[in-house]
């Protein structure tokens, strides 16, 4: 079991890194294209198209084959799409290729969700956080590599091929690691003749919006900190991009302890006490109008936001009333409508109300996200990791049964 949580980590991990190191390097290849700002949102229109239509199949491919070998084809398909964004003549290739990338981003999000579910439940403890947490300083060490490639003065073509190539390698070892797919909850919902007609609780879709709070802040604190630093507070470019690193940096420590927390305390009060401390952090960012201030609370805006997907995402997998890759397929179905119309909405809401005004009211998101805590209970919740801290099996006397790695 050692070697499959191993693997798992890992995947999280190249599951951000490789996108976030192709970031910086998008104003070259916009510029080697001759693009303009208008084209480039074209582009980007097709990171929204990826998801839309590879999350729900993958789902039912989960449910039907088993997470590890999606895991496996979308991450050996994911590595390869890497280096096609430098190799795109023109704005029409560029934009299939966005598009393969965030399908194959999306479909691994899913399925590697569905394996660390059912990781932790074969592990008897929660390891989930910690797995969300390899994600978080995947992120920043993609996009830190891309920098000091962008720094450096290496092509786009040769980062992104080496980049490509080394994940693509590291994917297809490493998830040989990943546990059978007979370990997966592959439950049928209900249906005439065993035909899958699955109906999707409230309490998911709850848990859904809960992500879409989540997400819609984090795709806001992305895409428009820095804008908000050297606008609003005078702040040069490079203290407005530290601020947005101790915001992720933030993130991932806190999913780091999130397991211990949810443990000791249970998911419900984590998820809800986080999100408060959110609601204060982003409080203190805007109100003191100070850069020290503004960056002190992103970070606690990170490390308090920090625990709610992968409670959603956990709840949703462990839901007695729908398959886990279902579950775990519809959050995040609805919870990535925050990162595709998070930047535009927010954008628009600057524009009215005032940039500084539009970071105060993600305050609001935050407290609806403290008020939603209660969907990661779960339906018919048993005495386990989301309340008392246990197993959401039960448990059995005598010895645990003890699993070889």
């Amino acid at each position: 079991m050692r070697r499959a949580r191993r693997a798992t980590t890992v995947v999280f991990f190249l599951h951000a890194a490789v996108y976030t190191t192709w970031v910086p390097r998008i104003p070259e290849v916009k510029d080697s294209l001759g693009l303009d700002n208008d084209s480039l949102t074209l582009v980007f229109t097709g990171v929204a198209v990826g998801p839309l239509l590879t999350i729900p199949p993958t789902g039912h491919a989960c449910r039907r084959f088993g997470s590890r070998p999606v895991v496996r084809v979308a991450l050996a398909v994911y590595g390869v799409s890497l280096a096609l964004p430098a190799l795109a003549p023109g704005l029409a290739e560029l934009f299939c290729a966005m598009v393969l990338l965030s399908a194959a981003n999306s479909t691994l999000a899913v399925a590697m969700n569905t394996h660390g579910v059912t990781v932790q439940a074969q592990l008897d403890r929660p390891v989930f956080a910690s797995l969300h947490a390899a994600n978080s300083f995947g992120g920043l060490a993609g996009s830190g590599l891309g920098t000091l490639a962008a720094a450096a003065e290496v092509a786009p073509k040769a980062h992104l091929g080496v980049a490509a190539a080394l994940s693509t390698l590291t994917g297809v070892v490493v998830t040989r690691g990943l546990l059978p797919a007979s370990a997966d909850d592959r439950r049928h919902p209900a249906g005439i003749g065993g035909r899958a007609r699955a109906r999707v609780p409230a309490s998911v879709v709850g848990l859904g919006l809960l992500a879409l709070c989540v997400f819609l802040t984090e795709s806001a604190v992305t895409n428009w900190s820095t804008v908000y630093f050297t606008d609003e507070l005078d702040a040069p470019a490079a203290v407005a991009s530290v601020a947005f690193t101790v915001f992720a940096a933030a993130m991932g420590a806190g999913r780091l302890v999130a397991d211990r927390l949810a443990e000791r305390f249970g998911a419900v009060r984590t998820v809800r006490w986080g999100a408060l401390t959110a609601t204060a952090g982003i409080g203190l960012a805007v109100v003191l109008e100070n850069t020290a201030a503004a960056i002190v609370g992103l970070g606690i805006l990170g490390a308090g936001i920090a625990a709610t997907v992968p409670a959603a995402m956990r709840a949703a997998g462990e839901n007695p009333d729908v398959p886990r890759a279902v579950g775990i397929a519809t959050v995040s179905m609805i919870g990535y409508l925050g990162f595709l119309a998070g930047p535009s909405a927010f954008g628009l809401l600057a524009g009215v109300v005032g940039l500084s005004v539009a970071f105060g009211l993600l305050g609001a998101l935050a407290a609806t996200a403290a008020a939603l805590a209660g969907s990661v209970s779960g339906p018919n919740s048993r005495k386990g990791f989301h309340e008392t801290g246990g197993s959401t099996r039960t448990r059995r006397p005598g010895p645990a049964p003890r699993h070889r790695s």
